[in-house]
C-alpha cells in the first residue's frame, strides 16, 4: 500500500544478484558466446569464466567505459588485473579450428576478420564487412578503413590463463589421473562391445552401420552396451577439469606489415595499410608506432580510447539502444547493430540523443537508466489495443501502448523450473547437459560431447548456464528462437510455431516440472494427497496465484476445477505452462 511500493520493487529487482543472468543473456549473443569451437568438430572449450564475468560485471554496474575497454584491451592496460584479462575472453568467442592440416595463416586471417566484423557491430552497430572487398561508391567506409582497423587486431594471439593456484593444480590433475583410471576399463569395454556390434551388422549387409543397428547386432548384451556408455558419461561429465581461462594477449611492441586483401581474398596481398580509425568519425587519425621498449603494441588500448572519447558519437547511443530493445523488444533504431544506410531510422531521434547524453553524465552506470525507464510512464503503460491509434500507427512503432512479448527461450525455461519449485539458484561455474533425445546423440556426428546424464536438480539451473554447443543447441531452447551462434546475432526471431505448443504440452521436462509443482503444492501449502470440493478450489486459486501472479476469473476458477477433478492436479499445473499468459509478458 505505500505510495513508492513500485519504486522499491524496480530498486530490489536492480540489486537481486540475479539481474546479471538476466543481463548477461543479449550481451551474449551480439558476443557470439559458445561452449564449442564449431567447425566440424566443434569441441569443447573453457568459455565458461568469460560468461561469468559478464555476469558479475553487470551487478557490478561497471561503467560502461570499463566494460567496453576490459573486453578490448583489458590485457594491455598497465598492471592488469585476473578480473580485466579475463574480460578480454570477448575476442576469443569466434569460431576455432581444431582440424589437422589447415593452413595457419589463412585461419588466423579469418579470426582478425571475425573479430573486427564483430567489433563494427557489437560497439560501433556499423557493418563493416560490406567494406572488406572493395569500395562502394556511396559508401563513406571506403576498403582501406576496414583494414585500418583489422590491423588493430591483427597483432593478437590468444592467451590462456590459469585459475588456480599450483597446489589446487596438482590437487586437480590427480583427481582427474584417478578419473581416467577409472574410464579405461570401461572404454575397453565400450570398444570391444561396439566392435561386435558393428561385425554383426556388417554381416547382415549393412557398410556403415548406424547406432540402432550396432544395438540390434549385439542381440542380448544390447543393454550392457547402453549402460556403458552411460557410465563413460557420467564419469566424463563430472570428471573436473584444470579451470583455464580463455583470453588474449600482444606478443611485442611490432608486428609486421599488414596489407588490404584485394577482394578480400587472403592470397591477394595489396598495399600495405597502418592502424587507425574510420575516416568518417571524429579523430580519425592512425595509430602511431609503439616504442621499442614498450611491452604491447598499444593497438587496442587506442582503439578503446577512441570509442570511449566523449567526442565519440556512437558509443552511448548504440548502448543505449540495446538497453531500449532490451526493455520494450524493438530499439528506438530497430536495427540494434546496424544504424547505417541500410538499417531502420531512428523513431525517436531526440530520446536516444537524451539518453545517451545522460548515461554519459553518470559515469556510464546503466542501472540508473534502467531505474529511469522501468519508472517511466511509457514503461508503465498497458497492452491493450486502442483502435484509433492502431489505425495511425499499426507497428506501434510510436510506443502508443506497452508491446506484448513472448518471454525469450532462456526465460520460458527458467519460468517453468522456478514456478514448480525446482529451480537451482546456484551461479557460475561450468556449463550444465540437460538430457537432449538420445537419438541426437547417438545418430548425428554433432551430437558428441554432449553426455547422457539423468534428469536431476543437477540439471535445473538457469538456461544462461546450459551448455551452447554451435551444432547442437538444447531443443527446449531453440524451439524458442534461442539463435544458433556463429556470428554475432543483434535480435533474435521471435515466431509463433506448432512445435512451441507441442513442446509445452510434450516435452519430458515440463511434463516433469508439472508432478513438481504438485508436490510443492504439497510440502508448501499443506495440500495433502487426499480431496475435497474446499480444498480444490483453494488449490485452484494457489496454482494461479503462482503461475500468473493473479487470482483467477470465476469462468477461469471454474473450468481449473473441472480440470483438477476430472484429470488431476499434475494436469492443472501443466496447463498453467501452456497459457498464452504465462509465456507472454501482458
Amino acid at each position: 500500500d505505500s505510495p513508492n511500493a513500485y519504486e522499491k520493487v524496480v530498486d530490489e529487482l536492480l540489486s537481486n544478484k540475479h539481474y546479471g543472468e538476466k543481463m548477461a543473456i543479449s550481451w551474449m549473443d551480439v558476443a557470439r558466446y559458445a561452449d564449442s569451437h564449431g567447425y566440424q568438430d566443434d569441441g569443447y572449450r573453457t568459455m565458461w569464466p568469460w560468461r561469468d564475468w559478464v555476469i558479475h560485471a553487470f551487478n557490478q554496474n561497471y561503467p560502461y567505459s570499463n566494460f567496453l575497454t576490459w573486453q578490448l584491451a583489458g590485457d594491455l592496460l598497465q598492471a592488469p588485473t585476473k578480473e580485466q584479462l579475463l574480460a578480454t575472453g570477448f575476442n576469443r568467442n569466434h569460431k576455432i579450428t581444431q582440424e589437422g592440416g589447415i593452413i595457419d595463416e589463412e585461419y588466423r586471417i579469418e579470426y582478425v576478420t571475425d573479430r573486427t566484423n564483430t567489433f563494427g557491430k557489437a560497439f560501433m552497430a556499423i557493418t563493416l564487412e560490406c567494406s572488406k572487398c572493395h569500395d562502394h561508391k556511396y559508401d563513406p567506409l571506403p576498403q582501406a578503413d576496414y583494414y585500418r582497423l583489422a590491423a588493430i587486431f591483427a597483432p593478437t594471439e590468444r592467451r590462456d590463463m590459469d585459475l588456480c593456484t599450483p597446489d589446487e593444480r596438482k590437487a586437480i590433475e590427480a583427481r582427474i589421473a584417478a578419473s581416467e583410471a577409472k574410464l579405461k576399463p570401461l572404454r575397453d569395454e565400450y570398444g570391444a562391445l561396439r566392435a561386435k556390434g558393428e561385425a554383426a551388422a556388417r554381416k547382415m549387409g549393412s557398410l556403415q552401420p548406424a547406432e540402432a543397428e550396432i544395438e540390434a547386432g549385439l542381440g542380448a548384451e544390447m543393454q550392457r552396451y547402453r549402460d556403458v556408455r552411460k557410465d563413460i558419461d557420467m564419469v566424463e561429465v563430472s570428471r573436473e577439469q584444470v579451470p583455464v581461462a580463455m583470453a588474449v594477449t600482444d606478443p611485442g611492441p611490432t608486428f609486421g606489415e599488414y596489407r588490404i586483401h584485394r577482394r578480400g581474398d587472403a592470397y591477394l596481398p595489396g598495399d600495405p595499410i597502418k592502424p587507425g580509425f574510420l575516416k568518417c568519425l571524429p579523430e580519425n587519425i592512425d595509430i602511431p608506432e609503439a616504442p621499442l621498449t614498450a611491452k604491447t603494441t598499444g593497438r587496442r588500448t587506442a582503439l578503446a580510447k577512441w570509442m570511449t572519447s566523449p567526442e565519440n558519437p556512437l558509443t552511448t547511443r548504440v548502448w543505449m539502444n540495446r538497453v531500449w530493445r532490451h526493455h520494450f523488444g524493438r530499439g528506438i533504431v530497430a536495427t540494434p547493430s546496424d544504424f547505417g544506410v541500410n538499417g531502420e531510422l531512428p523513431t525517436h531521434p531526440e530520446l536516444l540523443d537524451y539518453l545517451a547524453a545522460k548515461f554519459q553524465a553518470g559515469g556510464m552506470k546503466l542501472k540508473p537508466i534502467h531505474r529511469e525507464i522501468l519508472l517511466s510512464k511509457t514503461w508503465m503503460q498497458s497492452s491493450a489495443i486502442r483502435p484509433s491509434a492502431a489505425k495511425v500507427d499499426p507497428l506501434n512503432k510510436l510506443l502508443w501502448r506497452m508491446p506484448l512479448r513472448r518471454l525469450e527461450a532462456e526465460a520460458v525455461r527458467d519460468s517453468i523450473l522456478k514456478v514448480a519449485g525446482g529451480l537451482d539458484l546456484k551461479m557460475g561455474g561450468p556449463p550444465i547437459y540437460p538430457p537432449v533425445d538420445p537419438s541426437l546423440r547417438s545418430d548425428t556426428f554433432q551430437g558428441m560431447n554432449w553426455p547422457i546424464t539423468d534428469d536431476d536438480m543437477s540439471t535445473w539451473r538457469r538456461s544462461v548456464y546450459v551448455k551452447v554447443k554451435r551444432s547442437l543447441l538444447l531443443p527446449q531452447l531453440e524451439v524458442f528462437d534461442c539463435p544458433e551462434i556463429t556470428a554475432s546475432v543483434a535480435t533474435r526471431n521471435s515466431t509463433t510455431t506448432p512445435l512451441q505448443a507441442l513442446t509445452l504440452m510434450n516435452d519430458p521436462l515440463v511434463l516433469q516440472q508439472a508432478n513438481v509443482m504438485t508436490s510443492t503444492l504439497y510440502d508448501s501449502f499443506g495440500f495433502v494427497a487426499d480431496t475435497s470440493p474446499v480444498k480444490d478450489r483453494a488449490l485452484v486459486e494457489v496454482v494461479y496465484q503462482r503461475a500468473l501472479q493473479r487470482n483467477p476469473t470465476p469462468r477461469e476458477a471454474k473450468l481449473a476445477y473441472k480440470i483438477l477433478t476430472t484429470q488431476g492436479r499434475s494436469r492443472l499445473c501443466l496447463l498453467m505452462f501452456n497459457l498464452n499468459e504465462f509465456v507472454y509478458v501482458p
